[in-house]
Protein backbone atom coordinates (compact mmCIF):
# COMPACT_ATOMS: atom_id res chain seq x y z
CA UNK A 1 0.00 0.00 0.00
CA UNK A 2 1.40 3.73 -0.95
CA UNK A 3 0.40 7.16 -0.90
CA UNK A 4 0.05 8.99 -4.28
CA UNK A 5 -0.23 11.89 -5.75
CA UNK A 6 -1.91 12.58 -8.92
CA UNK A 7 -1.17 14.00 -12.07
CA UNK A 8 -3.76 15.06 -14.03
CA UNK A 9 -4.40 15.38 -18.27
CA UNK A 10 -7.59 15.90 -19.92
CA UNK A 11 -8.44 15.26 -23.47
CA UNK A 12 -11.49 16.99 -25.10
CA UNK A 13 -13.32 15.71 -28.39
CA UNK A 14 -15.74 17.36 -30.53
CA UNK A 15 -17.50 14.95 -32.31
CA UNK A 16 -19.90 16.21 -35.21
CA UNK A 17 -23.42 14.67 -34.91
CA UNK A 18 -22.51 13.34 -38.58
CA UNK A 19 -20.17 10.62 -37.39
CA UNK A 20 -22.93 9.03 -35.67
CA UNK A 21 -24.03 7.45 -39.26
CA UNK A 22 -20.38 5.47 -39.72
CA UNK A 23 -20.26 1.64 -39.61
CA UNK A 24 -19.82 0.10 -36.81
CA UNK A 25 -16.08 -0.57 -35.91
CA UNK A 26 -15.26 2.52 -37.51
CA UNK A 27 -12.71 4.11 -35.37
CA UNK A 28 -11.49 7.45 -35.05
CA UNK A 29 -8.34 8.18 -32.94
CA UNK A 30 -7.29 11.50 -31.32
CA UNK A 31 -3.53 12.72 -31.74
CA UNK A 32 -1.50 11.43 -28.69
CA UNK A 33 -0.79 13.22 -25.36
CA UNK A 34 2.24 13.60 -23.89
CA UNK A 35 2.74 13.58 -20.19
CA UNK A 36 5.84 14.12 -18.13
CA UNK A 37 6.48 13.31 -14.27
CA UNK A 38 7.95 11.13 -11.58
CA UNK A 39 7.10 8.36 -13.75
CA UNK A 40 9.03 9.74 -17.21
CA UNK A 41 7.38 10.65 -20.10
CA UNK A 42 3.75 8.77 -20.70
CA UNK A 43 1.71 8.97 -23.90
CA UNK A 44 -1.60 8.19 -24.52
CA UNK A 45 -4.68 8.52 -26.98
CA UNK A 46 -8.21 7.81 -27.28
CA UNK A 47 -9.93 5.86 -29.92
CA UNK A 48 -13.54 6.40 -30.42
CA UNK A 49 -16.38 4.84 -32.43
CA UNK A 50 -19.34 6.99 -32.82
CA UNK A 51 -21.53 4.06 -34.26
CA UNK A 52 -20.29 1.37 -31.91
CA UNK A 53 -17.65 -0.62 -31.51
CA UNK A 54 -19.29 -3.54 -32.89
CA UNK A 55 -23.34 -4.58 -33.46
CA UNK A 56 -23.61 -6.77 -30.80
CA UNK A 57 -23.19 -3.32 -28.58
CA UNK A 58 -26.23 -1.72 -30.64
CA UNK A 59 -25.78 1.90 -31.54
CA UNK A 60 -23.72 3.63 -28.94
CA UNK A 61 -20.71 5.75 -28.38
CA UNK A 62 -17.90 3.22 -27.69
CA UNK A 63 -14.46 4.12 -26.78
CA UNK A 64 -10.96 3.18 -25.90
CA UNK A 65 -8.27 4.83 -23.63
CA UNK A 66 -4.83 3.66 -24.88
CA UNK A 67 -2.21 4.27 -22.55
CA UNK A 68 1.65 3.54 -23.98
CA UNK A 69 3.02 2.72 -20.24
CA UNK A 70 2.09 0.58 -18.12
CA UNK A 71 0.91 2.82 -15.48
CA UNK A 72 -1.49 3.45 -12.49
CA UNK A 73 -4.47 5.58 -13.47
CA UNK A 74 -7.76 6.46 -12.58
CA UNK A 75 -10.02 7.53 -15.52
CA UNK A 76 -13.12 9.96 -16.16
CA UNK A 77 -15.06 9.94 -19.30
CA UNK A 78 -18.23 12.20 -19.46
CA UNK A 79 -20.47 13.67 -21.93
CA UNK A 80 -20.66 17.93 -21.71
CA UNK A 81 -23.93 19.22 -20.97
CA UNK A 82 -25.10 15.65 -19.82
CA UNK A 83 -24.93 14.26 -16.52
CA UNK A 84 -23.49 10.72 -18.61
CA UNK A 85 -20.24 9.84 -17.28
CA UNK A 86 -17.84 6.42 -16.57
CA UNK A 87 -15.15 5.92 -14.00
CA UNK A 88 -13.09 2.98 -13.42
CA UNK A 89 -15.71 1.06 -12.19
CA UNK A 90 -18.00 1.28 -14.86
CA UNK A 91 -14.67 0.45 -17.84
CA UNK A 92 -14.07 -3.29 -19.77
CA UNK A 93 -10.54 -3.33 -18.52
CA UNK A 94 -8.52 -5.48 -20.68
CA UNK A 95 -5.07 -4.31 -19.23
CA UNK A 96 -3.87 -1.45 -17.29
CA UNK A 97 -2.83 0.27 -20.88
CA UNK A 98 -5.93 -0.42 -22.63
CA UNK A 99 -9.96 0.23 -21.17
CA UNK A 100 -12.92 -0.20 -23.41
CA UNK A 101 -15.97 1.11 -21.89
CA UNK A 102 -19.66 2.32 -23.55
CA UNK A 103 -20.26 5.41 -23.31
CA UNK A 104 -23.73 6.33 -24.01
CA UNK A 105 -26.34 4.72 -26.68
CA UNK A 106 -27.46 6.88 -29.47
CA UNK A 107 -30.64 7.32 -28.03
CA UNK A 108 -29.05 8.43 -24.91
CA UNK A 109 -27.38 11.31 -26.87
CA UNK A 110 -30.35 12.56 -28.71
CA UNK A 111 -32.44 12.80 -25.66
CA UNK A 112 -30.09 14.57 -23.77
CA UNK A 113 -28.91 17.87 -23.85
CA UNK A 114 -25.57 16.59 -25.64
CA UNK A 115 -26.42 17.21 -28.80
CA UNK A 116 -25.46 21.24 -29.76
CA UNK A 117 -24.83 23.44 -32.87
CA UNK A 118 -24.14 19.87 -34.25
CA UNK A 119 -21.93 18.41 -32.00
CA UNK A 120 -21.32 16.87 -28.40
CA UNK A 121 -17.99 17.01 -26.63
CA UNK A 122 -16.58 14.23 -24.73
CA UNK A 123 -14.00 14.71 -22.27
CA UNK A 124 -11.67 12.22 -20.86
CA UNK A 125 -9.76 13.01 -17.55
CA UNK A 126 -6.84 10.86 -16.24
CA UNK A 127 -5.13 10.74 -13.19
CA UNK A 128 -2.13 9.38 -13.06
CA UNK A 129 -0.59 7.98 -9.62
CA UNK A 130 2.75 8.61 -8.75
CA UNK A 131 3.95 7.09 -5.54
CA UNK A 132 5.20 9.60 -2.92
CA UNK A 133 5.08 7.48 0.85
CA UNK A 134 4.97 3.77 1.21
CA UNK A 135 2.31 2.64 3.83
CA UNK A 136 3.31 0.66 6.64
CA UNK A 137 1.05 -2.41 6.95
CA UNK A 138 -2.20 -2.99 8.51
CA UNK A 139 -1.62 -4.35 12.37
CA UNK A 140 -3.69 -6.95 13.33
CA UNK A 141 -7.45 -6.06 14.41
CA UNK A 142 -5.80 -6.95 18.13
CA UNK A 143 -4.01 -3.87 17.87
CA UNK A 144 -6.42 -1.47 16.74
CA UNK A 145 -8.84 -2.51 19.86
CA UNK A 146 -9.09 -0.43 23.05
CA UNK A 147 -6.95 -1.62 26.02
CA UNK A 148 -10.27 -1.09 27.37
CA UNK A 149 -12.06 -3.85 25.72
CA UNK A 150 -12.98 -7.03 27.45
CA UNK A 151 -10.68 -10.19 27.02
CA UNK A 152 -10.76 -13.81 27.36
CA UNK A 153 -8.38 -16.46 27.81
CA UNK A 154 -8.05 -20.01 27.07
CA UNK A 155 -6.43 -22.50 29.88
CA UNK A 156 -4.38 -25.15 28.65
CA UNK A 157 -1.29 -26.95 29.59
CA UNK A 158 -0.74 -24.47 32.26
CA UNK A 159 -0.23 -22.44 29.23
CA UNK A 160 -2.72 -19.02 29.10
CA UNK A 161 -3.88 -17.69 25.97
CA UNK A 162 -6.33 -13.91 25.66
CA UNK A 163 -8.13 -13.21 22.50
CA UNK A 164 -10.43 -10.55 22.00
CA UNK A 165 -14.01 -11.07 23.90
CA UNK A 166 -16.16 -9.41 20.82
CA UNK A 167 -13.70 -11.00 18.24
CA UNK A 168 -14.17 -14.23 19.25
CA UNK A 169 -17.86 -14.00 20.27
CA UNK A 170 -17.93 -12.19 16.19
CA UNK A 171 -15.92 -15.45 14.62
CA UNK A 172 -17.67 -18.47 16.88
CA UNK A 173 -21.10 -19.10 17.30
CA UNK A 174 -20.31 -21.36 19.74
CA UNK A 175 -18.40 -18.82 21.89
CA UNK A 176 -20.86 -16.37 21.37
CA UNK A 177 -23.40 -18.72 22.96
CA UNK A 178 -21.08 -19.78 25.75
CA UNK A 179 -20.07 -15.54 26.60
CA UNK A 180 -23.95 -14.68 26.47
CA UNK A 181 -25.51 -17.15 28.44
CA UNK A 182 -25.25 -17.83 32.13
CA UNK A 183 -22.13 -19.92 32.11
CA UNK A 184 -18.92 -20.24 33.86
CA UNK A 185 -17.00 -19.11 31.47
CA UNK A 186 -19.19 -15.67 31.10
CA UNK A 187 -18.49 -15.19 34.63
CA UNK A 188 -14.93 -15.96 35.00
CA UNK A 189 -13.88 -15.07 31.59
CA UNK A 190 -11.59 -18.48 31.00
CA UNK A 191 -12.55 -21.18 28.90
CA UNK A 192 -10.66 -24.28 29.93
CA UNK A 193 -9.71 -26.25 26.79
CA UNK A 194 -9.00 -29.99 27.57
CA UNK A 195 -9.19 -31.44 24.32
CA UNK A 196 -6.58 -29.70 22.38
CA UNK A 197 -2.77 -29.03 23.37
CA UNK A 198 -1.08 -26.11 24.07
CA UNK A 199 0.33 -25.65 20.28
CA UNK A 200 -2.97 -25.95 18.91
CA UNK A 201 -4.43 -23.67 21.04
CA UNK A 202 -1.76 -21.10 20.64
CA UNK A 203 -1.86 -21.35 16.52
CA UNK A 204 -6.05 -21.25 16.88
CA UNK A 205 -5.53 -17.64 18.83
CA UNK A 206 -2.85 -16.50 16.28
CA UNK A 207 -5.68 -16.56 13.92
CA UNK A 208 -8.58 -15.13 15.78
CA UNK A 209 -6.47 -12.46 16.59
CA UNK A 210 -5.54 -11.65 12.93
CA UNK A 211 -1.90 -13.07 13.02
CA UNK A 212 -1.08 -16.28 10.35
CA UNK A 213 1.04 -18.92 12.22
CA UNK A 214 4.86 -19.09 10.56
CA UNK A 215 5.16 -22.46 10.80
CA UNK A 216 2.96 -25.91 11.42
CA UNK A 217 2.71 -29.27 10.12
CA UNK A 218 0.13 -31.34 8.59
CA UNK A 219 -1.02 -32.92 11.20
CA UNK A 220 -1.18 -29.84 13.79
CA UNK A 221 -3.16 -28.35 10.59
CA UNK A 222 -5.57 -31.55 10.86
CA UNK A 223 -5.51 -30.23 14.71
CA UNK A 224 -6.50 -26.44 14.23
CA UNK A 225 -8.88 -27.70 11.94
CA UNK A 226 -10.70 -29.98 14.70
CA UNK A 227 -10.53 -27.11 16.81
CA UNK A 228 -11.94 -24.84 14.17
CA UNK A 229 -14.88 -27.13 13.51
CA UNK A 230 -15.52 -28.17 17.25
CA UNK A 231 -16.22 -24.14 18.19
CA UNK A 232 -17.85 -23.74 14.69
CA UNK A 233 -14.92 -20.82 13.81
CA UNK A 234 -15.82 -20.71 10.08
CA UNK A 235 -13.45 -17.97 8.60
CA UNK A 236 -10.75 -20.32 10.63
CA UNK A 237 -12.12 -23.56 8.74
CA UNK A 238 -12.07 -21.86 5.43
CA UNK A 239 -8.88 -20.77 5.33
CA UNK A 240 -7.31 -23.93 6.58
CA UNK A 241 -9.26 -26.19 4.06
CA UNK A 242 -8.61 -23.55 0.68
CA UNK A 243 -5.07 -24.18 2.15
CA UNK A 244 -5.20 -27.36 2.20
CA UNK A 245 -6.33 -28.03 -1.02
CA UNK A 246 -4.32 -25.95 -2.77
CA UNK A 247 -0.97 -28.28 -1.40
CA UNK A 248 -2.36 -31.26 -2.59
CA UNK A 249 0.42 -33.66 -3.85
CA UNK A 250 1.22 -37.69 -3.76
CA UNK A 251 3.27 -37.09 -0.91
CA UNK A 252 0.42 -36.00 1.35
CA UNK A 253 -2.57 -36.82 -0.07
CA UNK A 254 -3.31 -39.87 1.50
CA UNK A 255 -2.57 -38.06 4.90
CA UNK A 256 -5.42 -35.70 3.30
CA UNK A 257 -8.40 -38.57 2.56
CA UNK A 258 -8.10 -39.63 5.74
CA UNK A 259 -8.34 -37.08 7.83
CA UNK A 260 -11.09 -36.25 5.42
CA UNK A 261 -12.93 -38.78 4.92
CA UNK A 262 -12.50 -39.73 8.95
CA UNK A 263 -14.17 -36.04 9.64
CA UNK A 264 -16.37 -35.91 6.62
CA UNK A 265 -15.56 -32.50 4.99
CA UNK A 266 -17.16 -32.13 2.24
CA UNK A 267 -14.96 -29.64 0.52
CA UNK A 268 -12.09 -30.99 1.26
CA UNK A 269 -13.39 -34.94 -0.24
CA UNK A 270 -14.77 -33.44 -3.05
CA UNK A 271 -11.33 -31.82 -4.08
CA UNK A 272 -9.07 -34.45 -3.38
CA UNK A 273 -11.42 -36.84 -5.51
CA UNK A 274 -10.94 -34.24 -8.32
CA UNK A 275 -6.59 -34.54 -7.49
CA UNK A 276 -6.80 -38.20 -7.87
CA UNK A 277 -9.15 -38.02 -11.31
CA UNK A 278 -6.90 -35.73 -13.21
CA UNK A 279 -3.27 -37.16 -11.57
CA UNK A 280 -4.08 -40.96 -11.37
CA UNK A 281 -0.82 -42.68 -11.07
CA UNK A 282 1.04 -40.29 -9.26
CA UNK A 283 -1.78 -40.49 -6.95
CA UNK A 284 -2.28 -44.17 -6.09
CA UNK A 285 0.57 -46.21 -7.31
CA UNK A 286 2.17 -45.46 -3.48
CA UNK A 287 2.09 -47.38 -0.40
CA UNK A 288 0.51 -45.14 1.59
CA UNK A 289 -2.69 -45.46 -1.07
CA UNK A 290 -2.64 -49.18 -1.15
CA UNK A 291 -2.63 -49.29 3.16
CA UNK A 292 -5.61 -46.88 3.02
CA UNK A 293 -8.40 -48.81 4.94
CA UNK A 294 -10.80 -50.68 2.73
CA UNK A 295 -14.15 -49.13 2.58
CA UNK A 296 -12.23 -45.48 2.36
CA UNK A 297 -10.37 -46.49 -0.38
CA UNK A 298 -13.24 -47.75 -2.11
CA UNK A 299 -15.09 -44.10 -1.40
CA UNK A 300 -12.24 -42.34 -2.51
CA UNK A 301 -11.88 -44.17 -5.91
CA UNK A 302 -15.90 -44.09 -6.50
CA UNK A 303 -15.88 -39.94 -5.94
CA UNK A 304 -12.58 -39.88 -7.93
CA UNK A 305 -14.82 -41.57 -10.87
CA UNK A 306 -17.83 -39.20 -10.40
CA UNK A 307 -16.10 -36.47 -10.57
CA UNK A 308 -14.43 -37.23 -13.74
CA UNK A 309 -18.10 -38.25 -15.28
CA UNK A 310 -19.43 -34.36 -14.11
Amino acid sequence: MSMVKLVPDICTIEVPVAFLNMDFGEKISTPKRLVVCELGEIEWYVEYYPAGFNSSFGRDVSLFVRIEKNVDVRRIVSIQNTYIQKRDSDFHTFSSVSCLFRLASHEELRESAAIQDGKFVVTCELQFEVPIAVVAPVPPIRDLLLDTCPQVTFDVDDETFTVNKAILCGMSSVFEAMFHHDTLEAVTGHVKIEDFDAKTVQNATLFINGIKPSKFTLNECFDMLKFADKYEINGFTNYLEWFLIDNINPENICDMINYAWTFSCKRLKFNLAKYISEHCTEAIMTAAFADLEPTIMAEVIRAAVNTRLQ
